[in-house]
């Protein structure tokens, strides 16, 4: 069982040297993350169970490739931060309760040990406070979240780009953002009976599926296809 951290170095050493010549551009990244998010969602649609559980450790690893387009992004700290306190960022309550209607203002919490948060665990809490809520709602409304949040990826790195928000508050906006992607994957994974610690280690922790070495040595079009 590896922590959030370590799944991160896991696929830095093995698709890191790969990312850093096919995907360099931050927006390419997150272009990337958004069609693995639409081979989810085709996957569910199609009830094609083997691959749900393929497509959301794949998600999982894009999501991570667009965390380590930044070379010391604050990423874990943010998810420690928002999500690992017991209860929900929003509204305080130990299983969420937030009206549709309207969220307040998130409520950042201490950040607990970075070092020793496991996917495993972020996985139970997002459960734990949001699963109810989450499976009471019909799936194209999760992944609209979902897709909500890489939008506002998608927005700061056009705020990055024209320089119009400083390198800091970026960076920390970045990290959060990242956070609730994270989260929402962990929902749907919920939601879909999937464990998403168990769908990264069957598809990656060998090395690439599609190559089968470690680090990955796949051609650039196959790189589309390898995570």
């Amino acid at each position: 069982m590896r922590t959030i951290a370590q799944w991160m170095e896991h696929f830095r050493a093995l698709y890191g040297e790969r990312n850093e010549c096919y995907f360099q551009g931050l927006d390419r990244r997150i272009i990337f993350l958004l069609l693995g998010i639409r081979m989810l969602r085709r996957a569910i649609k199609h009830h094609h169970d083997k691959d749900v559980a393929i497509m959301l450790a794949s998600v999982l690893a894009r999501t991570f490739m667009v965390a380590q387009h930044f070379s010391q992004l604050p990423f874990v700290e943010a998810v420690t931060s928002k999500y690992m306190h017991g209860h929900c960022s929003y509204c305080g309550q130990s299983a969420c309760a937030c009206p549709e209607s309207f969220r307040p203002p998130p409520r950042y919490g201490a950040q607990t040990s970075t070092n020793a948060l496991t996917l495993q665990a972020f996985s139970r809490q997002i459960a734990a406070v949001y699963g109810e809520r989450n499976r009471a709602k019909p799936l194209p409304v999760l992944f609209d979240r979902l897709n909500d949040e890489v939008v506002e990826l998608i927005e700061l790195e056009e705020c990055m780009h024209y320089g119009t928000i400083q390198p800091e508050e970026a960076r920390t906006k970045f990290a959060y953002e990242l956070a609730d992607v994270l989260a929402w994957i962990a929902a749907i994974a919920d939601v879909q009976g999937v464990d998403l610690e168990q769908a990264c280690s069957r598809q990656y922790g060998g090395g690439c599926h599609n190559c089968c070495s470690f680090p990955c040595n796949c051609p650039p079009y196959a790189a589309r296809s390898s995570t």
